[in-house]
């Protein structure tokens, strides 16, 4: 369970770098310049935004919603060495968190949620073995 939990931590910087990524370079409108002016100065006007950035934060925080019930779960799964099937729902759970994330950003709404259900149905199935 460890190593899911690891891989879980990863996702989630991978999530949390992702956000200025797309905000400062990777489909910004501005100039390289224009970016470093603005990060390195006081932000008094708007950040840079976009409808891919708007997703990706709104993915993040929706990842950030569910990790504190997983890590709960998890940790109790390794504390008590819970069933086998604590295991394999712990890597339902970071692949549907890892597919969701490209289905939320191309705005894919029905296997988004699709997605969203796999990953809370794999909690539910480690709340399951450490009961």
């Amino acid at each position: 369970m460890v190593l899911v939990i690891v891989a879980v931590v990863g996702l989630l910087l991978v999530q949390v770098f992702l956000v200025p990524a797309l905000r400062y370079g990777l489909v910004s409108e501005r100039s390289v310049a224009d970016n470093l002016r603005y990060t390195a100065g006081p932000r008094d006007e708007g950040e840079p935004t976009s409808p891919l950035v708007e997703r990706a934060i709104r993915a993040e925080r929706n990842l950030l919603e569910t990790l504190p019930a997983f890590f709960v779960l998890a940790v109790l799964a390794h504390v008590e060495q819970a069933d086998p099937l604590a295991v394999t729902a712990g890597w339902v759970y970071f692949a549907a968190r890892c597919a969701y994330l490209p289905m939320y950003l191309a705005g894919v709404p029905f296997l988004r949620t699709l997605c969203f259900l796999t990953a809370l149905l794999a909690m539910l199935a480690i709340g399951y073995t450490v009961l």
